[in-house]
């Protein structure tokens, strides 16, 4: 079987050796470092009309680890926008953990994804040491005085998050980032499918099966594309009809419609390293012409 990275054993598709490091890297031989930028932009419309955009733009290492099939990712540079501007205040309240939580390194199985968090230990007292320092912000106090149970919940949300190895997987795989690099996109991969919460709805379950294909061969590089259509089958309409009712209709006024969930990803891939080095994701969850969430996801290696 074909594995996702050219330095995994077993690897049939990109066989080609791995090039030497450029002297004065900083990195030993066996690791194969990357540099990326992305950019996210996620968008809430009304009626057609956006109500809410922000813009969130990152910077990353990652080294990639042969021997030990591992690879070790920090966030090096963070920076967002937001419209309206009352949203940017979360954002910055919670930088400090974004750069906490993003300096990690990764257990990779053969077809490239995660299998565990090698410094897991670690990364839960980094939790609790933020932990510590964010109950004594403006924005958490402010909360409080508010609405105690929603200070409490920002507090359980991360208390369960980094509890178990596998929550914290779970929560890595949700951020694109992670989820481009090291999702599985194997066109073999045929029973392969997201299962996850609506955003538009509350404790609505919703299943995705995703189509992998190789799109385009160029002489340097693969493109492959990741498409997922929602299971109809599997949704509770009914429910949805009722939450749409009481929270979305006295705003939107019209009926529901149609709900609608897209998920498109394109992948560009060095044929001689096997790794990504562009990549596209575009996610869109919606009530037909009612209410739509759309993220878009762009990702571009550039040099060390």
């Amino acid at each position: 079987m074909a594995d996702k990275y050219s330095f995994y054993p077993g690897d049939q598709e990109f066989s080609d050796p791995i090039e030497e490091k450029e002297p004065g890297n900083g990195y030993p031989e066996g690791h194969l470092p990357v540099r990326y930028r992305c950019k996210q932009v996620n968008v809430t419309k009304i009626g057609g009309v956006p109500t809410f955009n922000s813009d969130i733009r990152k910077e990353y290492i990652v080294d990639y680890v042969q021997r030990e099939s591992a690879a070790y990712c920090k966030l090096q540079d963070y920076v967002f926008q937001a419209d309206p501007k009352d949203f940017e205040l979360p954002l910055e309240e919670m930088k400090p953990l974004e750069y906490a939580k993003e300096d990690v390194s990764f257990q990779i199985s053969d077809m490239g994804t995660l299998t565990a968090i090698n410094n897991f230990r670690e990364l839960q007292q980094r939790w609790k040491a933020f932990r510590e320092d964010f109950i004594h912000t403006f924005f958490y106090q402010d909360i409080k005085n508010v609405n105690e149970k929603a200070a409490a919940d920002i507090l359980n949300a991360g208390d369960k998050e980094f509890a178990k190895e596998s929550s914290l997987l779970k929560s890595y795989d949700k951020n694109l980032f992670y989820h481009v690099l090291f999702k599985d996109y194997r066109p073999s991969n045929t029973n392969d499918s997201l299962f996850f919460l609506s955003q538009i709805f509350h404790d609505i379950s919703l299943e995705v099966p995703i189509v992998h294909t190789k799109a385009l061969e160029e002489e340097d590089a693969l493109i492959y594309r990741s498409v997922g259509e929602l299971n109809r089958e599997k949704i509770n309409r009914n429910e949805m009809i009722r939450q749409y009712d009481a929270i979305y209709k006295p705003v939107i006024k019209y009926n529901f419609t149609e709900y609608d969930y897209e998920y498109r990803i394109r992948r560009k891939i060095d044929r001689k390293t096997g790794i990504i080095t562009s990549a596209r994701a575009i996610l869109i969850e919606s009530v037909k012409n009612n209410y739509e969430l759309i993220s878009q996801f762009d990702l571009k290696q550039i040099p060390l």
